[in-house]
């Protein structure tokens, strides 16, 4: 019995602890089961070899230098909870790794995980290889620098970024970033906070700096606020789910908006929503000007505007839609009062039916100025309207009675005016 006893203390006294270069597989810092992680003690650290790695303290980056380097592809980088801090400082040109990267990957197939960087001048994590992962991963004060930025077919998950005069977030083709808040953009040359590449996924992010996205990418439920250009910006065969922009949405042809909403900052954008050729919008509501390229489709959307609502090119189909210009003076006729009509017309061969047009404070309700437009089965608001020759329309019929269409003149492609 006294022989066994001592066995398992030696035992336990054998365990490998966290020293620089060896191997741990210790209770409670973050190990999976029995694996064996080397783990990373202090900075600067370079991996060249593949396997799992685990941090064990807070850290503090060497002056000018980066955190943690790796070469080598097919690594498990843990952070495990901890913080790894730049330099001196942090988020200011004083910091000791103003010029250093807090986790720089030349590699690819690495995971990155489960902690905190702060004040690093170069950015957060750049990993420009392919099939990196990057999850639960905090980043603020990175000034010049992109906070966190991954090439194609990567991920990056619940992860928040905080920057100054750069992106939150650059993601190459192909990838997917989700349940992600990014902050950054106070520089007029950086395009948005959120940058992603062609046919990527962001799902449930918000950014306080706007997206901007290559071509057949899809976003679902994401928002963005204080934007320095488009609040989401896309270029063509994009899809737009459930997103709200406050600084409107420009989308490249051939894309697709499902229940979005937007509004137009009219002083900076003066456009809610510009739609690019062979655009589909429907269930949406924009508060600001719509521009519609030609062999667009806006169905049951609601828009409103103190200017002009809805601006229409060619071939175009507008059907069930609400379309207002609300003015932006209370008294009509007085100093600067907005004359522009709720919708206009200004292509060809488009077709506009079943939509309800009103105004307020305008000198007409629609405007149609090209040729062999059909406008049928609409209503709208009392005054005048202007339709040019070369056009199709139905019968305007007068609604009498407090808005009772029973009273109203009966056609099969009749107008009503309220």
């Amino acid at each position: 019995m006294i022989k066994q006893t001592v066995a398992v203390c030696a035992l336990t006294i054998l365990v490998p602890l966290a020293i620089k270069g060896s191997l741990v597989s210790l209770e409670g810092t973050g190990l999976i089961g029995n694996e064996p992680r080397t783990p990373i003690a202090e900075l600067p650290f370079v991996i060249t070899e593949r396997g799992s790695y685990v941090v064990v303290a807070p850290l503090i980056g060497a002056p000018g230098m980066d955190g943690i380097t790796i070469l080598a592809n097919h690594v498990n980088l843990d952070l495990n909870g901890f913080t790894i801090t730049g330099g001196d400082g942090v988020g200011s040109s004083s910091a000791g790794s103003y010029f250093g990267t807090g986790i720089n990957v030349s590699a690819s197939w690495v995971s990155i995980s489960n902690g905190h960087l702060a004040g690093w001048g170069e950015g957060c994590i750049t990993a420009v290889g392919s099939r990196n992962r990057v999850e639960d991963v905090q980043c603020e004060g990175v000034y010049q620098a992109t906070g966190i930025w991954v090439g194609d077919d990567s991920v990056i998950s619940n992860c928040s970024v905080t920057t100054e005069n750069s992106e939150s977030f650059i993601a190459g083709a192909n990838s997917r970033i989700s349940d992600c808040f990014g902050k950054g953009l106070s520089h007029p040359k950086v395009p948005a906070a959120f940058v992603v590449g062609p046919d990527c996924v962001v799902e449930d992010c918000v950014s306080a700096g706007g997206f901007t996205a290559g071509a057949g990418t899809t976003l679902r439920r994401c928002r963005t606020s204080k934007a320095e250009t488009y609040g989401i910006k896309t270029e063509e065969r994009c899809k737009l789910e459930d997103c709200f922009s406050s600084e409107g949405i420009y989308v490249g042809a051939g894309s697709l908006v499902i229940n979005c909403s937007a509004s137009g900052w009219e002083q900076k954008f003066g456009s809610a929503l510009e739609a690019g050729t062979g655009t589909r919008i429907s269930k949406s509501q924009f508060d600001g000007p719509v521009k519609l390229a030609d062999r667009c489709v806006m169905t049951d959307c609601r828009v409103t505007s103190a200017i002009i609502g809805l601006s229409v090119a060619s071939d175009c189909l507008l059907a069930d839609n609400q379309i207002s210009q609300h003015g932006a003076h209370d008294l009509p006729g007085s100093e600067g009062a907005e004359t522009a009509p709720a919708l206009v017309v200004v292509g060809d061969r488009n077709r506009v039916e079943r939509n309800t047009i009103d105004v307020e404070h305008a000198n007409e309700v629609f405007r149609i100025t090209g040729i062999k437009n059909v406008f049928v089965k609409n209503s709208v608001s009392g005054g005048p309207y202007l339709i040019l020759p070369g056009n199709a329309y139905g019968p305007f019929a007068l609604i009498e009675g407090g808005g009772d269409l029973s009273l109203a003149p009966r056609h099969h492609l009749a107008n009503y005016v309220n």
